[in-house]
């Protein structure tokens, strides 16, 4: 069988690609032109790990602003890549390409003005403004990024396909149709988005759409507006985890609402999971689903669960497990029926659940860290009889408590995106808190069951007028309990309005210190003070009926 390798590409003095290390990278949020502040900035992220660094690149003085960092950079003995990050104007990416290592394009806003145009005269006007970008790389020695986000798929896309995956995947082909016919191929490619199912679907199919094509572009990962603390941590590991376990990706970025040297600690955290990059085969890509799979109902003493359950040694006052497993016992707390755990005669790794309706059996497999696409192929082969189901005992006794969370995420990614398993039990330090709150923000991540807010923030960059941290913090601190509600606050236009189309409400920032409210894509109340805009979106929420008390 074929295996599936991506291309190398040169990015400045390193190479991506291919069986090389994978890469990884933050961004800064520093004004790029303010010399001191973006220099520091950079190196604080370097020293932190990133093998690369992303600065935005608004206008000619920022794009012209990375010469001078790198002489910076270069004193303090640091020679890596800068990547430059461009939307709206071609002008700034043949600009930036004389001074960065890397450009990143947004396929969605490169051409203005689209809204009205037909497909073919979009594409030639794409194509006229894409050579002379191609132009200029070539003569630099400049990598291109075509990264495609969500949130800003140009409207043509939007009108015939939605804010799909699919329509994600067509917006890329376009673009790398016309690196290919000009023959430029030092292209990175990568598909974003805050929905981890989404991000994990559209990079499945934008890599069986290449191989069609006979392309190879390495491929750049990376949940965006994943938000902060564990959450955003949990999220970009989910995602981000399951495709390198894929075997794809070269690349990755951890996005968090912090400060960007913050990234890094999951980043190298995701790393250590993966010793060695996944090998794979053009066989298993084309296997890969790439639409979301239906939950089976799972069903115990005619009890029937719509959703993963959650399993623990013990409960908690605060958080709540579903079922308690304890030496040869697994017990459902709703009901208090206990079910002997008997070993299953052919797999020494599986557990049997006796006396469980004949509706269901459930079989209990232990995974260990790095065992995930064993267990994967393991539970495909049994998913054969049509009445088994699945849990998972993740044994990470021997995983450091602080890695516990981004291993957890990693491990179980690739089985609940593809809808594998009915339940999980991370057997990890023996804080059962800290792991209940582990495994229902693996599953929120995973958008199979919601059980508090879902929270939609960006990693702040140049473009954001002023830190909104505190402002997040507070928004959380006072709306997260309220399940399954959306709420998105973002720091810029870029990928602002786009990104949170899918939430409930939404605050983008629109002046110093202001934000815009939205109620779903609709802008109902203009220039809210920050210290005002929790309050403002809390009346909001009441007067939806959507608000409960704590």
């Amino acid at each position: 069988m074929k295996q599936y390798l991506s291309n190398k590409v040169n990015i400045g003095n390193l190479v991506l690609g291919g069986n090389n290390k994978i890469l990884t990278q933050s961004m800064t949020n520093t004004n790029t032109v303010d010399l001191d502040s973006s220099t520091l900035q950079c190196l604080t992220i370097l020293k932190s790990g990133a093998d690369m660094v992303r600065l935005s690149a608004p206008n000619k003085k920022a794009a012209k602003a990375f010469k001078d960092i790198k002489v910076e950079l270069n004193k303090s003995g640091f020679q890596n890549p800068l990547i430059a990050d461009i939307h709206f104007n071609a002008s700034l990416a043949i600009e930036a390409s004389v001074y960065a290592d890397k450009i990143r394009i947004n396929p969605g806003n490169l051409v203005k003005n689209r809204i009205n145009k037909t497909e073919d005269s979009e594409l030639e006007e794409v194509e006229k403004v894409m050579i002379e970008i191609l132009k200029a790389c070539t003569k630099n020695k400049t990598a291109i990024r075509i990264g495609v986000n969500q949130g800003s798929l140009s409207q043509r896309i939007l009108d015939k396909y939605g804010d799909t995956a699919e329509g994600m995947v067509v917006s890329a082909m376009e673009f790398l149709q016309i690196c290919k016919k000009y023959d430029f191929r030092n292209i990175v490619v990568s598909m974003k988005s805050s929905n981890t199912l989404t991000m994990i679907y559209a990079h499945r199919l934008l890599v069986q759409e290449m191989l069609k094509e006979n392309m190879h572009y390495p491929v750049h990962l990376g949940v965006t507006e994943a938000g902060s603390g564990l959450e955003g941590r949990i999220k970009s590991a989910f995602g981000i985890g399951t495709l390198l376990y894929d075997g794809i990706g070269d690349t990755f970025r951890v996005s968090l609402s912090e400060p960007p040297e913050n990234e890094l600690k999951p980043s190298k955290q995701i790393l250590d999971c993966f010793p060695t990059k996944v090998s794979t085969t053009v066989e298993n890509i084309n296997k890969l689903n790439t639409s979301f799979q239906p939950f089976k109902t799972l069903c115990v003493e005619n009890e029937e669960y719509k959703y993963p359950i959650i399993i623990d040694r013990k409960t908690s006052e605060k958080i709540k497990t579903d079922f308690i497993i304890k030496d040869d016992n697994l017990e459902c707390l709703s009901n208090k029926k206990r079910f002997n755990l008997i070993p299953h005669p052919e797999y020494n790794n599986i557990k049997a659940v006796h006396n469980n309706t004949e509706k269901n059996t459930i079989l209990i497999i232990r995974q260990q860290a790095g065992e995930a696409l064993s267990v994967k192929n393991q539970i495909i082969e049994l998913s054969k009889n049509p009445t088994n189901r699945f849990f998972i005992h993740l044994d990470l006794k021997d995983t450091p408590k602080k890695d516990i969370a981004v291993n957890a995420s990693v491990e179980l990614g690739p089985l609940l995106a593809d809808n594998l398993i009915h339940g999980f039990f991370i057997d990890g330090f023996n804080l059962p808190e800290n792991i209940l709150e582990i495994s229902y923000a693996i599953l929120q991540a995973s958008r199979l069951r919601l059980t508090k807010t879902e929270f939609i923030s960006c990693p702040t960059c140049a473009r954001t007028l002023f830190d909104f941290t505190s402002v997040l913090e507070e928004v959380k601190s006072k709306t997260q309990h309220l399940a399954g509600l959306k709420i998105a606050i973002m720091g810029c236009i870029v990928n602002g309005p786009g990104e949170m189309a899918d939430a409930d409400y939404g605050c983008i920032i629109s002046g110093k210190n202001t934000f815009d409210l939205y109620k779903g894509k609709k802008c109902i109340t203009k220039k809210i003070e920050s210290h005002k805009l929790v309050n403002a979106l809390i009346d909001t929420i009441k007067e939806d009926g959507n608000w409960k008390d704590k």
